[in-house]
Order: structure tokens, then sequence, then C-alpha cells
């Protein structure tokens, strides 16, 4: 990813039909355009003033879209799960976003279960020490973070994993397919190490399973959770989006079947949760796919159509696991 490409400034578009299902960060930052945002440094009001002009839209776009998901993750009563943008560093924040991609995208079951009992976005330290007054020292990987009421200091934990390339060396005389399978291996072992991490730090964090059905139980009506109830009991699936909303609580009521039936409700969760999460924008972020010259952006305005293949080359070929990752950078206009 080179640095041109990943600090490209783009209106976001979303047809009608995915913006009415989706949360209201979305719906906003991918709507029509909208007027610029200020660029002026000299503004009274700015409140970006020691940062470029590209910095201050860039932070703006972002921070704006983290309200919305704090706000979604109040009113669902769900942790954030924050991938955690580094300060300043392009070298690190296109390793970070290549990982957190192939995280997100090839976790296994478990994790992803782990990922559908929060509500995940991407944003800097700096940015949720600003807007969750939480204590956050230096910048782990990840972070499991209790949003609390307005007013509230929120309580993080820190996720911190050794982020490695993802390349690995060619070795002469290599053949391709078994540098491919060693490839493999390797992102493979970094996403475990992630996963286990990621689960580790909950624990720490104090979020028992328990305790998140608990919090998810008191935003679901009689209704919804009659439905899901029904549902384990063998009868029809509900919406996906309904049972995103309650995996905590559907986990914890799973916790005694046997494992037959266990493992088939878990599969259609995991299901729900590459439909609503795994294949959806993340706050503060846009998904994109590499491959030889340029990529492409998964979900891309009329511009971005226009503009396909006509970026320069500089990309590369993605490591296999890899060939989704998420970039910071979100512009409204």
């Amino acid at each position: 990813m080179n640095q041109i490409d990943r600090r490209s400034l783009f209106s976001l578009g979303l047809g009608a039909a995915g913006a009415s299902m989706a949360p209201k960060w979305l719906s906003r930052w991918f709507a029509a355009p909208q007027e610029p945002v200020t660029q002026d440094p000299q503004k009274a009001h700015d409140p970006y003033p020691k940062k470029t002009e590209q910095e201050r839209v860039l932070a703006a776009a972002r921070e704006e879209q983290l309200k919305e998901a704090i706000e979604q993750a109040r009113e669902q009563h769900k942790p954030l799960l924050v991938f955690v943008v580094p300060d300043r560093d392009v070298t690190e924040e296109g390793l970070r976003g290549g990982w957190f991609g192939a995280f997100v995208t090839h976790a296994r079951d478990l994790v992803k279960l782990e990922i559908g009992m929060t509500v995940p976005c991407c944003a800097k330290p700096s940015e949720v020490k600003k807007l969750l007054d939480a204590e956050v020292v230096g910048t782990p990987t990840m972070m499991w973070v209790d949003v609390g009421a307005d007013g509230e200091k929120s309580h993080a934990t820190p996720v911190e994993v050794e982020l490695g390339e993802f390349r690995v060396e060619f070795v002469p005389d290599e053949k391709p397919e078994d540098y491919d399978q060693r490839a493999k291996r390797h992102v493979e072992q970094g996403l475990a190490a992630m996963g286990d991490a990621l689960i580790a730090a909950r624990h720490r964090h104090g979020a028992s399973l328990a305790a998140l059905a608990k919090a998810n139980a008191e935003v679901l009506t009689d209704a919804e959770k009659q439905q899901l109830e029904l549902w384990l009991a063998g009868n029809k699936l509900p919406k996906q989006e309904l049972l995103v909303r309650a995996t905590a609580f559907v986990r914890h009521a799973m916790e005694d079947f046997e494992q037959p039936r266990r493992a088939a409700r878990s599969a259609q969760l995991v299901a729900a949760i590459d439909a609503v999460v795994v294949h959806e924008e993340l706050a503060g972020a846009r998904w994109r796919r590499g491959g030889g010259c340029g990529g492409e952006y998964e979900h891309p305005t009329p511009k971005e159509k226009e503009q396909s293949g006509m970026i320069a080359c500089g990309m590369g070929m993605m490591p296999p696991l890899a060939e989704r990752f998420l970039t910071f950078y979100v512009q409204q206009q």
C-alpha cells in the first residue's frame, strides 16, 4: 500500500438499501456528499490547530465515526473492540491495516464470536482518551473498552500482540507453491496469536460471558428474546442483525447445549457475524482489496469506479489470507 494511495481523500457513497440497515455512523458517512469540512488552520474554532490540514480533516472524520460507534455500543450494551491506529507512523499503520484486515476476515470461529459481542471500530489512542476519558498507555494493538454513560470515565484493557511483517523472505530456488504454503502458515500463526490475546484480554477486562449476556438481555425486547429462544430450540432463523446484537445472550444460552446442537447454532451465528460485521465497513476505516496495481475499495464511490484501473502500480501482490485490508483514512465531502 503506497503512501499516496492511503492518504487520498474520497467522498463516500452507499445505496439506499444498504444504508437502511446500517448503523448510524455508516448511514451518515456513506450518504450523499455533504459540505466540506473546514480546512482553514487559522479558524478560531478549529479543534485541530496543531495538525496539518490533511490530518485535521481526517481526524475530524474518524472522530465523528467513533462517536457514532460509541453511541451504538451504548444502545446495544456492548463494549467497544478498538483496533488501534498508531499516531504519525504510516509504515505501522499499513502493517496494522493488513493484520487487522486478515484477522477480522479469517479469524477462527471462536474469535469471530468474540468480535460479535462487541462494536468493533478503528481509532487512535488520543481519540479514545478524548471521547471516553479512558486511560490508555502507549499504543496497544487492540483494546476492550467499556463505553459507560456520558461523563463517566471508561475502562480500557489493552490487547498486546507483537505484529511482525506479513511477508516472509523468499528462499533461493524455492518453488512458488512452497513459498505460498510457508507464507500462509506465517500469517495463520500471527492470527492465532491475535485471537488468543484478544480472548485473554477480555478475561482480564472482567467481561465474563455471563456479564456480557446480562447486559445484552437488558436491551432485547420480549419478542426478540422469544424469537431467539425458538431458534435455539430448532425453529426459524431470526434476522442476522438480531443475532449479532444478541451474540453474548445467545452464546451464554448455548453453554449447556450438547456439542452437535451447539455447533449447529454457533455456525449460524458466525455466518450472521460474517454478513453483518466482517463484510461491512468498520467505523474509522474502509475495506480495500489488494493485488497487482492499485487495489480497489469494496464499496467504491462513483468517482472511485471511474478511476478504477488508473491508479499507479505500487501495491504489489498481497500475501495469503491478506487479500482484504483496512485503510484508516475516511473523508466526508
